[in-house]
């Protein structure tokens, strides 16, 4: 099975208002890909969400078309998406390729994976109090340089994923 890690970072939180403002994604051995993307609408963004991504709304045109992101992952078709709380991203995902190409299909395999997912018998054990990605890299030692920009939360998730991976 083929991974590819994801992270969106948004406008806020509500897919169907908000965009992805920032996302990475890398295989599980593969080099990192990062882009700004372009929002159409800033006015529309969430304060506490451009508080804790770092994005100014002046900003949020400074990015690249979804049209180039599409393209980048194109080159990923039928790997599987992985992520933390994965979910979310797809949802947003989902929603900039109804948008940008109104039909067609995200080129991965159905089934993703939450990597948070795996860190449930942590918090059953009462290793960890959530399962927050800031918690669980504590747990393992991964920093939390960098949380909430989507090429470090892509790195943080592969480095907790080995780690998790390791222990079953």
């Amino acid at each position: 099975m083929n991974l590819l890690f994801l992270d969106v970072e948004t406008t806020g939180l509500d897919h169907n208002r908000h965009e992805i403002c920032s996302m990475a994604f890398s295989p599980l051995d593969g080099p990192m890909t990062y882009f700004r993307v372009s929002c159409n609408y800033p006015l529309r963004a969430d304060d506490k969400a451009l508080e804790i991504n770092g994005f100014s709304r002046e900003g949020l045109r400074d990015g690249y078309l979804s049209r180039s992101v599409r393209e980048a992952l194109e080159r990923y078709h039928g790997y599987t998406l992985a992520g933390w709380n994965i979910g979310f991203d797809i949802r947003f995902l989902m929603n900039l390729q109804q948008r940008v190409f109104s039909s067609g299909t995200l080129p991965f395999h159905y089934r993703p994976l939450d990597v948070a997912s795996l860190a449930w018998p942590l918090l059953l054990g009462g290793k960890v109090k959530s399962l927050g990605l800031n918690s669980v890299c504590d747990y393992f030692g991964v920093s939390n340089e960098g949380a909430h920009d989507a090429a470090a939360d892509v790195r943080r998730t592969i480095e907790v994923y080995r780690h998790l991976i390791g222990m079953i």
